[in-house]
């Protein structure tokens, strides 16, 4: 009898032995399921965010040019490039130049200028909240446009073939 209890303890033993080789190829592919879901899942939110690219979404889109951001009730994109230029900008496409670096108190005064004259900027910042020891915020009433600003300032010197100059 102690030879069959010894082959019974082998055949257990080599079960054993079988059985953990079972669980551990069944972990792995488990582990390998969930490795090949998440890949899926990677992939798949790739492809829709390289293919949300066709459909109107356009980031990373350079600014407008200045004078688009200003509008009023029936004005021209001519109406208002010049009424940008007659309150103060030295450039009616921006507001920031290489030859001509605009203070904060300037941008304001063309600011308050702007809407004096009825314009609303798009995307409408009110400095004077944040800066009130600016000059520009301490002023009562608007501001007022002027024409020789326009004819005579450093955009029209320079560009005088420009229609909004004349």
């Amino acid at each position: 009898m102690e030879l069959a209890e010894t082959v019974d303890a082998l055949n257990f033993g080599l079960i054993r032995h079988w059985e953990c080789l079972c669980l551990f190829r069944l972990q792995k592919s488990k582990l390998i399921k969930i490795i090949m879901k998440k890949a899926q899942v990677f992939l798949i939110s790739l492809l829709i965010l390289i293919v949300s690219g066709c459909f109107g979404f356009k980031p990373f889109q350079p600014n407008p040019p200045e004078y688009q951001l200003w509008s009023k009730h029936g004005a021209t994109d001519m109406d208002v490039k010049k009424a940008m230029l007659e309150c103060g900008y030295p450039n009616p496409y921006e507001i920031r130049t290489p030859t001509s670096l605009t203070t904060l108190n300037e941008i304001v005064l063309i600011s308050r200028c702007m809407n004096t004259s009825g314009f609303s900027y798009k995307e409408q910042i009110n400095f004077c909240v944040y800066h009130k020891e600016l000059n520009a915020c301490q002023m009562d009433g608007g501001v007022a446009r002027d024409i020789n600003k326009r004819r005579y300032g450093r955009f029209c010197l320079a560009h005088s073939s420009d229609p909004v100059c004349r």
